[in-house]
């Protein structure tokens, strides 16, 4: 079942996260991140983003989602900067950062760049909550 129509694809999410997960997994992180792309698209339009941009755009955010999950932390989507054999121990590099949300890696901060600051006001914005339904 598709959702979206997304912009970019998991071979490019894998190049620029070096994420081994498989292409099934990456997608269904490409389709929360279509949809979020799809929120901040009239923002961004305002600002003279082009579609060459948002679909780079999908691609980071994509990546910095997976870089914030639980699946992506397990399978090593950082940096590896130690790896010991006995008793198995790996340690990955991770950036020091002040930021929050979209702003809290550096994939994040790349997609919100290119959307010249809308995926960081999306963040900023209340959260509602809605109900539907009815009694029968």
């Amino acid at each position: 079942m598709t959702i979206c129509s997304p912009r970019t694809d998991s071979d490019s999410v894998e190049t620029i996260s070096g994420t081994t997960l498989g292409s099934g997994v990456i997608d269904m992180f490409i389709q929360s991140a279509t949809l979020v792309i799809d929120s901040i698209a009239t923002c961004a339009s305002n600002y003279g983003v082009t579609d060459e941009q948002l679909s780079l755009a999908e691609c980071w955010l994509t990546a910095h989602m997976i870089s914030i999950s639980d699946v992506g932390q397990a399978n090593g989507t950082g940096v590896k900067k130690s790896e010991t054999f006995e008793n198995y121990k790996v340690e990955y590099a991770v950036s020091a950062s002040t930021g929050q949300g979209v702003l809290s890696t550096g994939y994040g901060r790349t997609a919100n760049s290119l959307t010249k600051g809308c995926l960081a006001e999306v963040d900023k914005r209340q959260a509602k909550v809605g109900f539907c339904g009815g009694a029968g």
